[in-house]
């Protein structure tokens, strides 16, 4: 998945979320009972945006780890949409080359 579509995905399900837990908290704010349709809506854009969050989520997750970006993996483990958010906003979009690492001081794993 691209960065722009887990960006796209990751926003969209947070809104989704947002939306569904705030409508029918609004709803019982104005009047003294919430209505089974206020209800119902509120619970399908909630679950909704659980199954986007869980899609970006994951996605997020198998990205960094193909790229080896394990900074980046342990904040979408920890902040789940929001780290996958936070990635697709400012991660790199490629991870280190063997020759870079090396120069810098990492050891690849390669004999050479």
């Amino acid at each position: 998945m691209s960065k722009q579509r887990l960006l796209l995905l990751s926003g969209v399900s947070l809104v989704l979320v947002v939306f569904g837990v705030f409508v029918p908290t609004i709803s019982l704010a104005l009047t003294a009972n919430i209505p089974q349709a206020v209800l119902a809506v509120g619970a399908v854009l909630f679950l909704l945006g659980g199954l986007g969050s869980l899609v970006a989520w994951v996605s997020g997750l198998i990205k960094t780890a193909a790229r080896r970006q394990w900074g980046w993996f342990v904040t979408i483990v920890l902040f789940n949409v929001l780290g996958a958010l936070l990635y697709a906003f400012r991660g790199s979009e490629y991870a280190l080359r063997g020759s870079e690492n090396a120069q810098l001081g990492y050891q690849t794993g390669r004999t050479e």
